[in-house]
């Protein structure tokens, strides 16, 4: 299903994880509602260990957790738009953050040949970060 694919970014492990849970529950018919429930499901059953990252992140790497999430993938972490819309302060600080949560393997560094992105690492966390906050 392309919801599947779609929210778990086509990214094997969370796919079979999703699949995975819908499979347990052992129902004959699936369809997008059931997905959703189960998507709903993931989110909620490990929300106390996303919330573990909130103690051990400062409130400005936690806020730019969110920022990235919100976006799905960041390109130019030092834009004016950025940087406003998400109140980051400067590019300086953008780029401090950024490099943190790099160092730390919460952000992923998708480098190619014409240009670099950013996205949250754990796509289950990107995901509840996105219907949290």
């Amino acid at each position: 299903m392309e919801l599947i694919l779609d929210w778990t970014k086509s990214h094997t492990f969370y796919t079979q994880n999703l699949c995975n849970y819908i499979f347990s529950m052992k129902i004959n018919q699936i369809d997008n509602q059931v997905v959703k429930i189960s998507m709903d499901n993931i989110l909620k059953e490990n929300e106390s260990f996303f919330f573990q990252y909130r103690q051990l992140l400062t409130p400005a790497q936690w806020n730019y957790m969110i920022a990235i999430a919100k976006e799905n993938e960041v390109s130019q972490i030092t834009s004016q738009n950025f940087i406003s819309k998400y109140h980051i302060g400067t590019p300086a600080n953008s780029r401090r953050i950024l490099k943190s949560l790099i160092d730390k393997e919460l952000i992923l560094e998708n480098v190619s040949k014409n240009h670099t992105t950013y996205q949250v690492y754990d796509v289950f966390l990107s995901r509840w970060l996105e219907v949290k906050y």
